[in-house]
Order: structure tokens, then sequence, then C-alpha cells
């Protein structure tokens, strides 16, 4: 254990935060991890003038607006933290590396300023002592948390990563803690190339007033710099298939090597320290445990319910009941969807959980399942859903990955392809399946040709499944796709009519259950669920009124949001008005101006 009384002693020029430190709002592109800084919006501070009204710009979120509540959403979003506190943290962090008497091999926790310290990655702040930060860079305002490049006058540098306050305090607590026990077990235990995390904490009372992960600085461009997902090209294509590989194969790579180790249960990780109780996640090692699923659809729902009532369904699960994170995703909805009244949707959405809880712990025969390889596909597996070229880093040491939040062991079957080459929708493999192709209209004609080029990509990972991990491969087949789809389309519930989604996967379920059930691939009887003529009936007119709505309402996949880049264009030519506290689409404007249509590269496209 470590404390500020153990002998560590700050300068009095840093404990002071005697100085001006320089603010810059930079950001991070699509191609880039360097901060591009705009000497406009440099602004000079006292680093102990925590209240120095100049700052707050540093802290807000300006890389999108919302068509409706936007100044609720940026609310959400302001990551005002102490910088005269960040600056004595790196202060006692650099006392440390420093320190012949500390343990440089296992994390030592600063007591009173409620901060676990990775000791034995603190060598990345040794060298030339600094009395100061020097520069505080906004570099990347994500959905779910704000990145800061922070400069030191040693010319060394660190990443600071704040998560927004969208979530109660537990959940960010847990997420913060378990994505850097994730880190450090990919690092420690399988050598992949990880930023190395210096210091954290999970809660607001520290010296930041803000949970954070201060990390190492890895400079260089992103992967997304090399992904055109709608190039233009056949699977068959050499020229296309090495281009996309570009990308699909170091990120394939990583993945396998995720995918390795087995573990004791499900759940996600963390450091025994942080989750006590937890079990041992491998076996024969106790630095790292299992403890609840930090999975955010698990929470998301459950904004009316407080932490015992959520805490009944978020793991972790033991190793005999692999499907139970289905159910328990139902129950956490269900218990949440009960607290509304007088609301249709969450009626009918309510209706539509219970059936997914009815089927949860039936998808698959566990007993004898008929299934290639089940047995290694229904084992506890690491799953990343952010692994993406947006969050891999080019280095001259290689490419390293980041941003592990949400990671959970899981069963394997249970798990998606990655975002950036998964698609759900109508499968094309060949343009020439299309009759009379050439004489549909634009349109139409570019609507295929994107089923085309994104069932391509999905095939290009899905052969990389087959081949590099062949005892795995079965999880891509169709019939297991469709069986989980029901699963996955409630993970990805966020607005309210999404339970159609899941209604629907289920509907197609409950159709081949009964030949699916005597092929020994889910349970064992007559399927749980019964859609009546009148309830599909119903679901299709839901259904279309839901495509009308996507198709009609701009920003609707986004949930309103629009990159502040677009917004500002948009605004500007008079397309989007103001609509009292809202905005709006001028669709009268938006018709009569409406503009020439312009190749897309795909960059946007995952």
């Amino acid at each position: 254990m470590l404390s500020r009384g153990t002998g560590i002693a700050l300068t009095a020029k840093r404990a002071l935060g005697i100085g001006r430190i320089s603010l810059i709002r930079g950001f991070r592109t699509t191609t880039s991890y360097k901060a591009k800084q705009d000497s406009s919006d440099e602004v000079f501070t006292r680093l102990n003038d925590d209240t120095d009204p100049k700052r707050n710009k540093l802290f807000e979120y300006h890389w999108g607006t919302w068509m409706n509540n936007d100044a609720a959403e940026k609310q959400k979003r302001i990551t005002k933290f102490s910088i005269s506190g960040l600056n004595i943290l790196t202060g006692v962090l650099e006392d440390v590396a420093n320190a012949k008497d500390v343990d440089k091999k296992g994390e030592l926790k600063m007591m009173d300023g409620n901060v676990n310290v990775l000791t034995k990655n603190l060598k990345e702040l040794t060298g030339s002592s600094f009395e100061n930060i020097k520069q505080v860079v906004s570099i990347h305002e994500g959905m779910f948390h704000h990145v800061y490049l922070v400069n030191l006058n040693n010319g060394k540098s660190m990443i600071l990563r704040l998560p927004y306050k969208l979530y109660p305090d537990y959940y960010t607590s847990r997420a913060v803690n378990s994505e850097v026990a994730t880190t450090e077990f990919l690092r420690e235990q399988l050598g992949l190339k990880v930023p190395k995390v210096l210091a954290y904490s999970g809660q607001f009372d520290n010296y930041l007033n803000y949970p954070f992960i201060l990390s190492e600085y890895i400079e260089g461009d992103l992967l997304m710099k090399d992904w055109y997902p709608l190039v233009e090209g056949k699977v068959e294509d050499k020229k296309v298939s090495n281009e996309l590989h570009k990308v699909i194969t170091p990120i394939f790579d990583f993945f396998k090597a995720v995918t390795k180790p087995v573990f004791t249960g499900y759940g996600s990780l963390y450091f025994k320290q942080d989750y006590p109780q937890g079990k041992p996640a491998i076996d024969g090692q106790e630095k790292f445990v299992l403890g609840p699923t930090t999975l955010k659809p698990y929470y998301e729902k459950g904004s009316n319910l407080d932490q015992k009532e959520v805490d009944k369904f978020v793991g972790p699960w033991a190793l005999d009941q692999p499907l139970k994170m289905v159910s328990d995703l139902a129950q956490v909805n269900i218990a949440s969807l009960r607290k509304e009244q007088n609301n249709r949707h969450a009626e009918e959405a309510l209706r539509v959980y219970k059936a997914l809880l009815a089927t949860g712990e039936k998808l698959f025969d566990l007993k004898s399942s008929s299934i290639p390889n089940f047995k290694e596909m229904i084992k506890p597996r690491l799953f990343i859903p952010d692994l993406d070229p947006m969050n891999v880093i080019t280095s001259e040491n290689g490419n390293y990955f980041v941003d592990f939040e949400d990671s959970t062991v899981t069963p394997f079957i249970l798990n998606p392809a990655p975002k950036f080459v998964e698609y759900t929708g109508p499968k094309v493999f060949h343009l020439s399946e299309i009759p009379d192709l050439e004489k549909l209209d634009a349109d139409l004609k570019d609507q295929y040709e994107y089923m085309q080029k994104r069932t391509r990509n999905q095939v290009y990972w899905e052969k990389s499944l087959a081949e590099n991990t062949s005892k795995l491969a079965i999880s891509a087949a169709p019939a297991v796709k469709k069986i989980r789809e029901s699963f996955t389309s409630a993970l990805k519930d966020k607005n309210p009519k999404d339970y159609l989604n899941i209604e629907a996967s289920l509907a197609d379920l409950e159709m081949l259950w009964k030949s699916f059930s005597e092929d020994h691939v889910v349970g064992e009887g007559d399927c749980p669920i019964k859609f009546t003529e009148e309830d599909l009936d119903k679901f299709k007119e839901d259904f279309e009124d839901l495509q009308k709505d996507l198709s009609s309402t701009p920003f609707a996949a986004t949930g309103g949001w629009v990159p502040q880049d677009v917004f500002e264009n948009l605004l500007n030519k008079g397309l989007i008005v103001k609509d009292g506290e809202n905005y709006k689409i001028d669709i009268d404007k938006a018709l009569k101006d409406a503009p020439t249509k312009e190749k897309d590269d795909g960059r946007a496209a995952n």
C-alpha cells in the first residue's frame, strides 16, 4: 500500500501548482492518433486555478450535435476534472517510479487518493525529472469517453481517458476497473501490444475528482487510414482481397490470440484487489478474477432500477450456466419495463423480453448438441466488442490496440463478428445474382452494390475464422447466427421500437425450432414461445412502420446525433433549422436543393 505519507515528497512548485499551463482543444482524426492543434483554441491558465472559466471548453463535448435534447446530451458528456490534481498525481507517480524502496513488481494502492498504481509500468515516467504539466490537449471525444493528451515539461506524454457520466457511478467504477484489468491481462498474459496503464481510479473521490485511466502515449496513425470497406470488387478479386486484408488480418490476428485462453466462468475481468470476492479467472492464478459483466446493455435499460436489483442479473455466471447471461439480459429488461406505466412501446417490449426469457437458456442443446465442436464454442472466451480499425494505432513498433470497454468472458458461440465487418442485412454474394441489374434505377442499384460489398467483407472475416480457428468456425454458420440473433439483437436495443428486431428473430426461431430441436441444435422439446397468425400480422405492420420511420427520419440510425462538421454545413445551408429547443430538417428546402450524388469511399461504413 502507498499513500502520500510514505516518504514520497512533492516539490513545492508541483504541490502548489505554480506556473502556467497550455490547454488546447485539438482533435483526433479518423486516420491519426496525433493531436491536431488549432492555436485559436489554445488558452493559458494557472495550474492551481481549477475555477478558471477559460478551461471550460476543454471539458465540453464538441464533436457532434443531437437533433433533440442537445443541451442535455452534452451536459452528460462534460468531463470537468482537476488539472491541479492531475499535476499532483503525475508528480507522485514520478516519485514512486524513482523511489528505491517501492516494490516495482505489483500494483500499489494510494490509500488517501483512491488511485491504483501499476508500479511495474511506471518506468515510462522515469528519465529526466519534471516540475509540472506543460500542456493538456483534447484529442478525442468518443460516444462514451473523452481522451486527453497530457504533455509534461520534460518532453514525456501520457494519455488521460475519462468516461462520460452516462451511467450510475457503480457502473462507471466497474467499467474503469475492468477495462484496466483486461488491458493488463492482454499485455501481461498474452503478450499483446496494448498501451501500459500507469494509474487508474473508478471513483470520483480522487486527485482529479473524476474517474480516469492514465496510460502511456503511443503515437502513430490509425489503422482506419487503410480501411475502405466499399471498395469496388468481388470476393474473388485478389487486389480487393489484399486491400481489405491490410486491416482485416492484423485485427483477426489479435482476435485469434484473445480467444485462446479458456476461463473458469463467464463475466468481466477484474484485479483481485478491485473485486476481492471474485473467483480466479484462470485456474491457478489469483491476480485476475471474474466479476459482473460491464456490457452496457445490462445497465442501459436499468436506469430506473437500483444497484441491488441490477446486480441480480449481471453475473458473474458459473461454468455450468453458459446461457444464463441470455436469460439475465431478458430479466433485467423485464424488471425495468415493469416500472414503466402507460407506455405502449414498453408493454410490447415487455412481451418480447418475456419471450426471450422463455427461450434464453434453451437456445442451444447443451447436453447432446450435434453442432460440430460445440463444446469448444460454448467454452468461456474473452469477447472484445470494440475490435475496430479506429482502435488500432500503427506505430513504428507495430500495431497497438486500445479501447477494451465492455469486454466480457462469454460463450464464444454467442459472439457476433466485429462491428466493422458485421453485416446483418440481405446477403448478395455476386451482383450477377440480381436480375436486370443494369436496368434498375440508380438508388436501387446502389443498394444492391452496398449489400454485395458488406457481404464480401464479412465473408473475408469468416474465411479467416475457418482457415485459422477451425474449431470455432461453425459459429459463423447461418443457422448458428439465426439462433443467437435474438440475443445479439437485444444487445443492440437502444431505442423505443428496437424490440421489434428481437421479435423478428424470435419469430424466425419459432418457425425453425422443430427441425432445430430434432437435430439437437436447440433445446429439446417444443418451442417455448408461440406466434399466432394475428401476432405475425401485427408484427409485420409494426415492423414496416419502424422501417418507414427509420427511412424518413434523418439521423435515426445514430439516435439523432450528427457529426459536428456535417451539422454545421447543413445548418449554414439552411437544411437544419431550429425547432424550439431542438433541431429539424427543412424538408421542403432539402427536396428543392437536393445535392448531386457523390461517390462514397466507404470509410464510415462500419
